[in-house]
């Protein structure tokens, strides 16, 4: 198993530190939890602990477990079980996944290495030729 570098653990120690400072400030319970797993979903997006497909539906499933078990833990149900999936009906929802999905696909097939390496050729190798050539493509 790889080591995690020293800035992402740094980082989820100062996290945890805002999560629980947040935490004794908030009025109720529901609050401090909701901001906990945004705190949690910031980090794992900004780090890409794991990659951020299975990030979301891994907090989609923390969200869906802490409503299923609120009555053993003591909170009350954060979200409806029959609404945790109602997001998906959403076309700005599954739009942005088939962009993922097709971003990868692109990446995976070795097309966009190819882009890449053509803007590269014609743009140069300044930030400031790039962002015009990119923002062209």
């Amino acid at each position: 198993m790889s080591k995690l570098p020293a800035k992402p653990l740094i980082a989820a120690f100062l996290f945890l530190l805002a999560g629980l400072y947040l935490a004794s400030v908030v009025p109720t319970v529901e609050i401090a939890v909701v901001m906990g797993i945004l705190l949690l979903t910031i980090y794992l997006f900004a780090f890409e602990i794991v990659s951020v497909d299975v990030a979301a539906v891994s907090i989609l499933v923390l969200i869906g477990l802490l409503s299923a078990f609120s009555d053993l833990i003591g909170l009350p149900e954060l979200v409806p079980s029959g609404e945790l999936f109602v997001g998906f009906s959403s076309n700005a929802v599954i739009s942005i996944i088939a962009v993922i999905i097709i971003g990868a696909g692109l990446d995976k097939s070795g097309l966009m290495t190819r882009v890449a390496a053509t803007i590269l050729r014609v743009a140069g190798r300044t930030e400031a030729r790039i962002i015009p050539a990119i923002s062209g493509t």
